[in-house]
């Protein structure tokens, strides 16, 4: 079994491609994922299992899927982190979903609050799974910037640890909405992990 870490997979960008940014009312916000490979095999199996089309994306090989959630294998709660760039007034460096040190001083709140102005980190979660459906494929790794991701890191850090290894669980995309105080439509999808 291949331990290299292979694709990339996030959600799928709207037709705008504003990926991660707050859209107004109006795009359309896709909810699929895109994995990103160097390995065109690889890209052409994951055609075979989630269904979806092939397109080339500045020398790799991006697949669009048909699914809005995948099962996964993951092999432990330090395959989950929660982290913080270096500089603002947030973190300094990467902190286990445990909270401790660190990220356990200075609170998710604070670092949303202060994120977004320039005056604060954004979140930088990062999973490694396999994938349920073909765990030989390798290794596969998400990486986020959602705040509605970050908050459950914790819970599922916890609930991770609890479980026989590998955990299986889904990861699915959730739909976000809201209106702004100003009146404007937001709606993006972040990413979402469920145990069982």
């Amino acid at each position: 079994m291949s331990t290299q870490v292979r694709p990339q997979i996030h959600p799928s960008r709207p037709l705008n491609y504003a990926e991660r940014r707050l859209l107004l009312g109006g795009l359309t916000v896709r909810r699929t994922w895109r994995v990103l490979t160097s390995e065109k095999p690889v890209g052409l199996r994951l055609v075979e299992l989630f269904g979806g089309d092939v397109e080339r994306e500045r020398g790799a090989v991006a697949v669009i899927t048909r699914r809005d959630s995948v099962a996964i294998l993951v092999d432990g709660p330090e395959h989950l982190m929660r982290g913080t760039p270096v500089g603002g007034l947030g973190g300094d460096g990467a902190c286990s979903g445990q909270q401790t040190g660190r990220c356990a001083a200075y609170p998710l709140i604070y670092e949303k609050a202060a994120g977004p102005s320039g005056r604060g980190p954004l979140p930088e979660i990062s999973l490694v799974f396999r994938l349920a459906d073909d765990p030989d494929m390798g290794v596969f790794a998400l990486r986020s910037a959602a705040w509605g991701f970050a908050a459950t890191v914790p819970d599922l850090w916890r609930a991770l640890a609890e479980r026989a290894q590998p955990a299986r669980c889904t990861l699915s995309l959730r739909r976000v909405e809201f209106t702004t105080a100003s009146g404007f439509p937001v709606r993006y999808v972040e990413p979402a992990v469920v145990l069982g």
